[in-house]
């Protein structure tokens, strides 16, 4: 409780400070978990004092806690055996992102700022993250997956911010995620607090790290330029990788592929962009640039641009002909100091490093000189965050694209720490469950976001179904930070409502909702997958918001908009009851339906006693009788089922209940996008 006590200690005192002052600082009501004393205003916010609500509130939470070390993970904390990161099973993950979950139009004049009239901040910090806690609690989170909050670079910003991905310093805090109201306190210490008090509420905290690669204007330039890739300056700004018109689009970069490429006239061309780096051309001159750019506090990559007239080559996709724009903020790391294997052969032995789609997948082809030094200070990162920041879990980013070796001691490492860690692959390809299973991760991200929504094309019921076929857990996801949001595809709310019940009960699936999905929100955080550039005008114009991404911009979600807090809580109730039924792939069952056709989907889950059906109407248009068989659930029971009832249900209006004939067949009666759970005694 370190931390926290030296947040409460602050607090108070500028409670005591400000005691007297008369603020216009409203938050929304749901944060307030301890009922402080303020106004209620007509859209459900509450006029406070910042420092006394804060204050109250922290306070509270803390009340909790034991005079004991919540800088660990949990499993650590409580001495429970290891089960090699399998809790994540059971768990309800919530993705958040720190600087716009916990974001809110303070003084209410249609801006977010870092900094209002009495100095706050309006953006997100991890003080005002705390606050949230006791709401996620409520909704049944025990998982909290954060995107970066590692230092980013304030360079080359795609909006008002710099993208949480391109991470100049791996092992140092956002700035930004500081708190004025502490101060004094730095960030790292900050971020441990609102560690220690997620632990002390039993909630894990998982994390991104991004290891394949760097901002382009990264920390690690200034001692190891070698590391990255380098091309001649004038070739800076029409830079993208080579169009091979030989090759089909989206095309894997197999050793079949390479061939073409490099056998191609404009990848031979391509590669004469690359020159080698500053420090190798001239070390000396390099040493006295760094040195000078110290001094003056000047920016280093833009003397080396004036000094050796080359710059930094910039990232791009690893598919072969990918349209996708080249990722401007950040590069690739340089992951062995000699070519692929294959490309030796095509290129001239004078050629400087550079990056290709080969180079980029290093998993298929690899060099045969390991940049060691690199290598382990990526894999230096997560046993830094476990032993500074307890954390609970870790995605690898693009991991899958990395040397399979070196996957292999960035997870070896982090097992070394904790036994329990939970690390999962940014795998997207379902295919390749097995391939991530003997990589030792222990579930994948999967490809919910793009599959739930696509109904008619029966790809959900795909996905839905063909998870418990998979060697991994994957995420229950409608949508995540990357992919447009729910509530804005066909089905609207009620497609929201119809995932985020549905993906709570997915056998082999873990339970995930994107920070915002419980409000409705329509404006997508970032136009990565599944995405296109006019879903970012989804807001009406006179929204402070419109047109913005909260991945790069100031961006707060509508906390006093209707919320499915409620249904969720009910949901969640069942759910507890039958949680070890629903993570048991032996006591999960298909739910069978009359036809092929139907677009109903769900699964049965058997206790001894008793049984619930969890099922969807996924037509989001039409009511529907659907007729579900019990042939396949009858030897399963260890009771012949009499009768069943509903218990559960997302729509008010609904008085159909589920009926049984002949004891072969459940009747479900269903108004679209409906999720009834029935149970069967």
């Amino acid at each position: 409780m370190k931390y926290i006590k030296q947040v409460l200690t602050l607090l108070e005192k500028q409670s005591t400070k400000h005691k007297n002052e008369c603020f216009n600082y409203a938050v929304p009501t749901l944060w307030d978990s301890c009922d402080t004393k303020g106004i209620v205003t007509y859209n459900q916010a509450k006029i406070v004092n910042p420092y006394e609500f804060y204050y109250a509130n922290i306070k509270s939470l803390s009340n909790k806690g034991k005079e004991q070390d919540y800088l660990q993970s949990l499993s650590l904390l409580k001495k429970k055996k290891a089960k090699n990161g399998r809790w994540i099973k059971s768990s309800f993950a919530y993705s958040a992102m720190v600087r716009t979950s916990a974001a809110y139009d303070h003084d209410r004049d249609g801006y977010l700022t870092q900094s209002n009239l009495y100095g706050l901040k309006e953006t997100g910090t991890f003080l005002k993250f705390m606050v949230l806690l006791p709401y996620l609690k409520k909704m049944g989170v025990d998982t909290l997956y954060l995107l970066p909050f590692f230092k980013p670079s304030n360079y080359d910003k795609k909006g008002e911010y710099s993208s949480c991905y391109a991470v100049h310093d791996f092992f140092a805090i956002d700035e930004t995620l500081s708190d004025p109201m502490l101060e004094g306190m730095s960030v790292e210490d900050q971020c441990k607090a609102f560690m220690e008090l997620c632990h002390m509420h039993e909630i894990r905290v998982i994390i991104d790290i991004i290891p394949r690669t760097n901002a382009i204007r990264s920390q690690l330039l200034k001692e190891h330029p070698e590391w990255f890739y380098w091309i001649h300056k004038k070739e800076a700004a029409d830079f993208i990788p080579p169009s091979i018109d030989t090759v089909e689009k989206l095309a894997v970069a197999t050793d079949e592929i390479m061939e073409k490429v490099y056998e191609h006239e404009d990848c031979k061309k391509y590669l004469q962009h690359f020159t080698f780096d500053p420090k190798t051309i001239d070390a000396k001159k390099y040493k006295s640039l760094v040195e000078t750019c110290e001094k003056t506090q000047s920016d280093l990559l833009e003397a080396i641009e004036k000094a050796y007239d080359i710059t930094i080559a910039c990232a791009f996709s690893d598919q072969v002909n990918d349209p996708q724009p080249v990722w401007s903020d950040v590069t690739f790391l340089r992951m062995y100091l000699d070519h692929p294997k294959l490309a030796k052969q095509f290129i001239d032995t004078k050629q400087p490093p550079y990056i290709l789609f080969d180079v980029a997948k290093s998993n298929l082809h690899p060099g045969m000189k390991e940049n060691r030094e690199l290598w382990d200070t990526i894999g230096n990162i997560i046993p830094f965050y476990q032993k500074h920041y307890g954390i609970d879990g870790v995605r690898i980013d693009m991991g899958h694209a990395l040397p399979v070796k070196l996957v292999d001691e960035i997870i070896k490492k982090a097992k070394e720490v904790d036994p329990d860690i939970c690390i999962i692959a940014e795998e997207l390809d379902v295919r390749n469950d097995k391939i991530s299973l003997e990589k030792g991760y222990n579930m994948i991200l999967g490809n919910g976001f793009s599959e739930e929504c696509r109904i008619e094309e029966h790809r959900l019921h795909d996905f839905y179904y063909g998870a418990r076929d998979l060697a991994l857990p994957l995420f229950a996801m409608g949508e995540n930070h990357d992919s447009p949001r729910l509530s804005a595809r066909k089905g609207k709310r009620t497609l929201n409502d119809m995932h985020t019940i549905m993906n709570l009960f997915m056998p082999n699936g873990v339970a995930f909702m994107n920070s915002g999905q419980e409000f409705y929100e329509v404006q997508p955080m970032n136009l990565g997958l599944d995405s296109t550039s006019e879903e970012r005008y989804r807001l009406d114009k006179k929204d402070f918001r419109y047109g913005k991404l909260a991945l790069f911009d100031s961006f707060c979600f509508t906390y006093d908009e209707d919320r499915i807090t409620d249904l969720l809580k009910k949901a969640q109730k069942i759910r507890k009851e039958y949680i070890n039924e629903i993570i048991d792939l032996k006591k999960s069952i298909p739910a069978w339906f009359n036809s092929p056709w139907d677009l109903g989907y769900g699964s049965f889950f058997c206790k001894k006693d008793r049984a619930i059906l969890v099922v969807a109407n996924a037509n989001m248009e039409n009511s529907a009788i659907y007729e579900i068989q019990l042939n396949n659930v009858l030897s399963q029971l260890k009771f012949y089922p009499r009768s069943c009832k509903e218990i559960f249900s997302t729509h008010e209006e609904s008085t159909h209940k589920g009926y049984m004939e002949g004891r072969r067949h459940i009747y479900v009666n269903m108004l679209p996008g409906e999720v009834k759970i029935i149970e069967i005694d």
